[in-house]
């Protein structure tokens, strides 16, 4: 099974705390079990932006991983995450989102409908419990 993952963050993000863990032993699980996995990530860390090689594909403790900048200070927003995505997203048989309350979501979402093949969200790695809680719910910032 081919398996693109999009996630706002991915390791080493570790600002953001669990999704940036969790996630990449997802991932990791996954193509230990024998998934053509892929993942396009951000390079956002709160407010500097991961030291990372843009806009290629790396290997990532045994993942294809292709981190992208994101653009401003709020909402992971990654224009060229989001085409990547786009060109992308044929070739795969399930589409996982992590990335819900971004700007990632929507766009990724409407590239990736209707095209006959599974699509998840993994709202886990959505929730930031600590500020949504002091915002009554609220959608949280990067």
């Amino acid at each position: 099974m081919r398996v693109l993952y999009i996630s706002s963050v991915y390791k080493p993000a570790y600002v953001y705390g669990g999704p940036a863990r969790s996630v990449p032993s997802l991932c990791e699980g996954l193509a230990e079990s024998g998934a053509d996995i892929e993942v396009l990530t951000t390079n956002a860390h709160r407010r500097t932006r991961l030291d990372v090689p843009l806009n290629r594909r790396l290997e990532v403790d045994g993942v294809p991983v292709t981190y992208f900048p994101i653009v401003g200070e709020r909402y992971f927003h990654a224009p060229a995450l989001v085409e990547a995505a786009r060109r992308q997203v044929q070739g795969f048989d399930m589409v996982e989102i992590d990335a819900l309350f971004s700007a990632l979501f929507e766009p990724v979402a409407a590239s990736a409908g209707g095209r006959g093949f599974l699509m998840s969200f993994h709202l886990e790695a959505s929730c930031c419990p600590g500020p949504c809680r002091r915002n009554a719910g609220r959608r949280c910032s990067t």
